[in-house]
């Protein structure tokens, strides 16, 4: 199809027109909206119907029970297929005697999960029902980096002070990081299957040139800071296990050196949100700096610490170096 640009007036809009029967076999009509794609190749544009979330087909799965290499990986098998984009996951043929291990096994998982509903087990099958609601990438990330940021504080001050009931407290939440990671590999992974279907996602975010690259950098900061919410579980579980560092000067400068780097965290993880090259530069400059006093002076700390000590200046520095490149 050919079409020829026309201008209202000397200063007007252009426009295209668009025929009525390709518009009526397209399901097209007034205040219809289109998605115009520049970035697929120079000198081309592509214009397609956004898709209604509403209206997208529902893909299901079933997996047979005895079809699974190993058995008691039931959830991995669940989940895999959750981070595929299937919207209907149905795991059929279960054997009597495992019906109430599956049932275990899948209500733990579903918390990490965002599922509408979920059926009992009738005829040795169960269904699992990802929910159809869609929340902005962009706000589950800011989700996710705030959730970690208040783990890792959490985690240092539960293995300062000893606290069980605090350090119980970060465990639990990890599901919770571990939910939005998970979405927004999912919502990702369709999103690069299908470009177009970005326009759903990202239509309602201030940053509405979003493109495939970006995507990309999304997916790696997610788990950067999945990593950065792993770090501070693993800390919390050493707290419960009795792993301490005595009060005195040590502790105090630990204290002080997590403090730094919370700081350069935020402002590394605000320079990605404005896009601000300057800004990550000097973030990176002063985490690499603060890492080599890290080094010499905390050599003989406690395994866990180093590690998340570690995992902070990693994430730091991979999330300023990903605003330097764009």
């Amino acid at each position: 199809m050919i079409r020829r640009v026309q201008q209202i007036g000397d200063k007007g809009s252009f426009i295209i027109t668009l025929p009525k029967t390709w518009c009526e076999k397209n399901d097209i009509h007034q205040g219809s909206e289109l998605v115009i794609n520049d970035e697929i190749r120079e000198r081309s544009v592509l214009i397609t119907l956004p898709k209604n979330a509403n209206n997208i087909e529902q893909l299901e799965i079933e997996i047979p029970f005895g079809s699974l290499t190993d058995q008691r990986m039931i959830g991995r098998s669940i989940l895999g297929r959750y981070l595929d984009g299937y919207d209907i996951i149905k795991l059929t043929e279960i054997p009597d005697e495992r019906k109430l291990e599956v049932r275990k096994s899948i209500k733990a998982l579903i918390l990490k999960l965002y599922v509408s509903r979920e059926t009992e087990i009738i005829d040795k099958a169960i269904e699992i029902h990802v929910s159809k609601e869609i929340i902005p990438p962009l706000t589950v990330i800011d989700d996710l980096f705030i959730k970690a940021k208040e783990m890792i504080s959490d985690a240092v001050l539960a293995f300062f002070d000893g606290d069980f009931e605090l350090a119980d407290n970060i465990i639990q939440r990890d599901e919770d990081a571990d939910k939005l990671y998970f979405y927004i590999v999912r919502t990702l992974k369709k999103i690069f299957r299908d470009p177009m279907m970005s326009s759903e996602y990202f239509r309602h975010d201030e940053k509405t040139n979003f493109n495939l690259i970006d995507a990309l950098d999304l997916r790696m900061i997610a788990s950067y800071l999945e990593n950065l919410a792993d770090s501070a579980e693993e800390l919390a579980t050493a707290t419960l296990d009795g792993i301490a560092i005595e009060k005195g000067k040590q502790q105090k400068d630990l204290s002080r050196t997590f403090d730094q780097l919370s700081r350069l965290l935020e402002g590394s993880y605000k320079s990605y949100q404005t896009s601000d090259q300057a800004r990550s530069i000097i973030i990176l400059d002063e985490t690499k700096e603060l890492n080599i006093l890290i080094e010499k002076k905390f050599d003989n700390i406690p395994l866990p610490v180093k590690n998340t000590l570690s995992e902070l200046v990693e994430c730091i520095i991979d999330i300023a170096d990903l605003v330097g490149e764009q």
